[in-house]
């Protein structure tokens, strides 16, 4: 269930977010492409607003103070219905797990920030 906290050994977590975070490299190496998996994914989310399905579905938002992160979108749990994302989620983290959300979101400013600069560094010449 969404929410609930999960008991899990600090290996198998760490098995679990490694095996997430590598699965996309996995299905580029045997097929060279992950489209599929992509269109799968929007064709969920389409699903839940055409239905209006209010479903807790993990997708990108712009977070306002969520666990401490505001001003960068990020994936969460939201409920998705009608209107798109109605609500964000929250959802316990332990305090380990509340760091290394925190440090994600700190990463992925970093590199907005980078992006942009160089951006703006081409744009200028």
């Amino acid at each position: 269930m969404v929410g609930l906290p999960v008991d899990l050994a600090a290996e198998t977590r760490d098995r679990i977010a490694r095996q997430t975070r590598d699965a996309a490299y996995e299905v580029i190496q045997l097929k060279g492409y992950t489209s599929y998996a992509i269109a799968l994914a929007l064709d969920r989310i389409c699903s839940a607003i055409l239905y209006d399905e209010r479903a807790i579905l993990n997708v990108s938002t712009l977070l306002e103070n969520h666990h401490g992160v505001a001003d960068v979108y990020m994936g969460v749990p939201c409920v998705v219905g009608a209107g798109g994302i109605e609500r964000v989620v929250e959802v316990p983290l332990s305090n380990h797990e509340l760091r290394q959300f925190q440090e994600s979101a700190k990463e992925l400013r970093v590199r907005i920030e980078t992006a942009v600069t160089t951006l703006t560094r081409e744009e200028s010449r």
